[in-house]
């Protein structure tokens, strides 16, 4: 029987507690709150201007030049720079001038756009004296 009191006491304060809480905050409102720092907004500007941070730029581009050592239509194509390392390319999805032959000065171009999409451009480099 005890215990049970016991119980019953701590019951009543916590309930006690909670009751007093509530009474209190009825009457207030809540103190105003700093707004958190956020990616999507300028620290220089006033707190009710949030402006969304633009997306960095994700595209790319890589242009090489040379002279074209080998040429497997439709799969690789190797060229050699002019410092004299051998760069091959795969041709799957390729747009091929039809004038690039082995022997010939070209111009390869890699892009990847901003969703990652790659496109590969191989064409005469008419700037390159053969």
């Amino acid at each position: 029987m005890k215990s049970l009191t016991l119980f019953g006491a701590a019951l009543l304060l916590v309930a006690a507690g909670a009751l007093a809480q509530d009474r209190g905050a009825a009457g207030q409102s809540a103190p105003p709150t700093e707004p958190s720092a956020s990616p999507y907004q300028d620290p220089s500007q006033s707190p009710g201007t949030m402006q969304p941070t633009p997306a960095p730029e994700a595209s790319s581009s890589k242009t090489v030049s040379g002279t074209v050592e080998s040429l497997t239509e439709g799969k690789t194509l190797k060229v050699k720079t002019a410092d004299g390392k051998t760069k091959t390319f795969n041709l799957r999805t390729a747009a091929v001038d039809p004038g690039v032959k082995v022997g010939s000065a070209v111009r390869v171009t890699q892009t990847r756009d901003v969703n990652g999409k790659s496109s590969l451009t191989v064409e005469p480099d008419s700037a390159a004296k053969q």
